[in-house]
């Protein structure tokens, strides 16, 4: 007891638009499934806790209301200065 050679093989008269339409389908459940632990799914809603700063915007806060203004305001631009290999200062770029 065998299997024939036709069921072992692949299905070659199959439409090449069914075979896409049969991959488009799973890929669109594999989807689904991974949708579920994304903040917005079953699962992941558990543990997605937004926060509603970060450390670098408390600061900012901070340090308006600390000094007034903001902190690019009080520290200002940095202006770097290029330089060539051997240790002189560039020149202007064009």
């Amino acid at each position: 007891s065998s299997l024939s050679r036709a069921v072992s093989m692949p299905a070659l008269n199959e439409h090449p638009a069914d075979v896409l339409l049969r991959r488009e389908r799973r890929l669109g459940n594999v989807f689904q499934e991974s949708a579920r632990y994304l903040n917005i799914g079953d699962r992941g809603q558990r543990y997605a806790h937004p926060l509603g700063t970060t450390d670098a915007t408390k600061f900012e806060d901070d340090f308006c209301k600390a000094a007034g203004l903001p902190l690019y305001k009080a520290i200002g631009t940095f202006q770097p200065t290029l330089k060539c290999t051997n240790g002189a200062v560039a020149p202007k770029w064009r």
